[in-house]
């Protein structure tokens, strides 16, 4: 009866038990979900894949910094370069962060994108927010040509016999 009276003073006070303090995880989210990576083994790849790892990874980033999902929301519309310098401290750390993260996530072209931002541009290196512009304007380009590339698609679309149709309408 006394330990009874004891767990409820300790709950009254705010306090939890010793042993439910024991029984949950204190390990941050990210660290139990694996990064995506974007390994595109050619452009019509990479075109089909963009939409979904963009998606996977912001939502990743997000775990790490919620802040990244608004910047990277920011970034797909903007037309000109980002400038780390333009940024203050704490977005630039998050920058240079993308930039880390990105280069152990990104293969074949899209990793070339990374490496050469240091090379076209020096004031620029490890600017991680200016890599995904990039390859947010190349896969997801606003350009009367892909939008007809995109309409020929589906134009010249066929059913294949064995798979379901919503399937298909996704491969397109």
């Amino acid at each position: 009866m006394r330990r009874f009276i004891d767990a409820l003073q300790a709950v009254a006070a705010g306090h939890q038990p010793a042993d439910r303090e024991k029984k949950h995880s204190s390990v941050p989210l990210y660290k139990l979900l694996e990064a995506p990576k974007f390994e595109p083994s050619n452009r019509e790849e990479e075109l089909k894949l963009w939409q979904d790892w963009k998606f996977l990874l912001t939502n990743w980033l997000s775990l790490l910094d919620a802040s990244y999902r608004t910047e990277l929301r920011e970034l797909e519309n903007k037309e000109s370069k980002v400038d780390l310098f333009e940024m203050d401290e704490e977005t630039r750390d998050r920058s240079e962060q993308l930039f880390a993260v990105l280069s152990g996530l990104l293969k074949n072209r899209p990793l070339n994108v990374l490496r050469n931002l240091g090379v076209t541009d020096e004031d620029n290196e490890n600017n991680g927010f200016e890599v995904f512009r990039l390859l947010s304007r190349d896969n997801e380009p606003v350009l009367r040509s892909r939008g007809l590339a995109m309409l020929d698609q589906i134009i010249n679309f066929e059913m294949k016999k064995g798979t379901m149709m919503s399937d298909q309408i996704l491969d397109l």
